[in-house]
């Protein structure tokens, strides 16, 4: 128990932290420039969030023994893309979702047009971001490049886009020879496995280190989107800030919908045990990640 106080106590601190970083960096022109694709910048990454991504960027750096400080500008960044990608998933051609972290999303509160305009802008000072970590005496010009090739193929079509592409193709119904796991490997287990790898290439970690992390990242991965499903059809609406169902009003083919609960729950144990053999093998300090990835087991939104 003291353990766990002790780990959520860290997590709120964090969250603050990347929040804080959050507001300067989407605040008004000092000038006073301001327009509705700003102010839409700033009411989809401010309006809440787990910070699930910025986290791990900031944990693959401290590993690599880098204070969270100097990455802020790359955890922040991650969840500026991560934004952009809810924003565009839940546009009527896409999900056509209605709420998100509490609150209207994007195209029901600027229209659709901005809202497509809104996420654009994201993504584009999302690999901004990026490049202030070259102002870091501690970090190289090399890593800073690395990472943004990184962030460029974990968000393309042949990472979290292409992924996007194939839960279209869910809607009717994912053929029965086409893995679940490859779907969530690209949507959902390339950003993750981006943040904390990234985190630690901004270090120097050396390659042997970061391939175990990168291991433990698709495996977190897989745990959260899992949980993900099981909580679309058994979730509180209130404590996710998003509709229950819309997996099953939209046809897609999830781990629920193609396992049932208690297989999906057993396949979210199966990847957290993959996730803890590949901490094993790390020499720092993991014991903050080997919690995270158990809790997420329990989470509940």
């Amino acid at each position: 128990m003291r353990q766990t106080q002790k780990y959520q106590q860290y997590l709120r601190e964090r969250k603050t932290q990347i929040d804080q970083a959050l507001e300067r960096y989407l605040a008004p022109d000092v000038n006073g420039f301001t327009n509705t694709v700003e102010e839409g910048m700033h009411y989809a990454v401010c309006g809440g969030g787990k910070r699930v991504r910025p986290l791990l960027v900031l944990e693959g750096a401290a590993l690599a023994g880098l204070p969270p400080e100097t990455v802020m500008p790359a955890a922040c960044s991650i969840e500026l893309l991560h934004t952009y990608s809810l924003i565009h998933d839940d546009l009527p051609a896409m999900d056509n979702d209605v709420l998100r972290r509490g609150r209207p999303t994007c195209h029901v509160q600027f229209g659709e047009a901005m809202a497509i305009l809104i996420g654009d802008a994201l993504l584009t000072k999302a690999f901004g971001l990026l490049t202030y970590c070259s102002n870091e005496e501690k970090i190289s010009d090399q890593a800073v490049l690395q990472v943004i090739q990184l962030l460029a193929s974990a968000a393309g079509s042949r990472g979290m886009i292409g992924g996007q592409e194939m839960d279209l193709a869910s809607e009717t119904m994912l053929p029965e020879d086409v893995p679940l796991e490859r779907l969530q490997q690209l949507k959902t287990g390339a950003l993750f496995e981006y943040s904390i790898v990234s985190g630690a290439m901004l270090g120097a970690m050396p390659m042997e280190h970061m391939k175990y992390l990168a291991s433990y990242a698709q495996n977190l991965g897989m745990v959260f989107q899992i949980t993900d499903d099981i909580l679309d059809v058994v979730g509180d609406q209130t404590l996710l800030g998003k509709n229950i169902g819309s997996d099953e009003k939209n046809h897609k083919t999830t781990y629920v919908s193609r396992y049932g609960l208690d297989v999906a729950r057993q396949k979210a144990e199966f990847y957290t045990e993959q996730a803890l053999r590949a901490l094993e093998k790390i020499p720092q300090d993991t014991s903050f990640l080997h919690w995270f990835i158990e809790n997420l087991l329990q989470r509940k939104q």
